[in-house]
């Protein structure tokens, strides 16, 4: 009865092991093809990163849910992205804060980085709301995460993590 059961322990380990590597493997694989689907977004340039956490200068990272992002498709970038952070200059009225652009032409440079598996993009765009000149850089990793750095003179630079969305 005692070898009995010494017995079915080592069969179960036995199969547990090749269950989890199984499993490895699949994740593995999953990861692969979905590395491969971020990089034709970032070879096609047909980008959209939802944002997931504001980090403004100076102040607490917030988790985010509101539906902000980047877009650059066909070379033009719609963005819709919440600023946090001081100005310079006075709010007249009631001007948004917000940093909003909708389809603006735009030049950007683009570096692949093989050591760090990940692409950076580099352009300027002019706010929508304020009529402000903006410049953005981000990295996308090749596993699908962002983080984005917008700066303008007369703001507090603003930080931003998100996720590429490659389906």
């Amino acid at each position: 009865m005692r070898y009995l059961l010494i017995l079915l322990s080592c069969v179960f380990l036995l199969h547990s092991n090749g269950c989890n590597a199984q499993k490895k493997q699949k994740r593995a694989e999953l990861k692969k093809q979905y590395e491969l689907k971020v990089k034709e977004c970032i070879r096609k340039d047909s980008i959209y990163i939802e944002i997931k956490r504001i980090n403004p200068m100076n102040d607490v990272p917030q988790s985010n849910s509101h539906g902000y992002y980047l877009s650059l498709i066909n070379k033009k970038a719609s963005i819709y992205l919440p600023y946090i952070g001081r100005m310079t200059s006075a709010i007249l009225g009631a001007e948004k804060m917000s940093v909003e652009a909708k389809e603006q032409p735009v030049k950007f440079q683009k570096e692949n980085d093989d050591k760090n598996e990940c692409t950076y993009y580099l352009f300027n765009f002019k706010n929508d709301n304020r009529q402000e000149t903006w410049e953005c850089v981000f990295q996308i990793y090749w596993n699908g995460h962002t983080i984005m750095k917008l700066s303008c003179p007369g703001r507090d630079s603003v930080g931003f993590h998100g996720e590429l969305k490659a389906d």
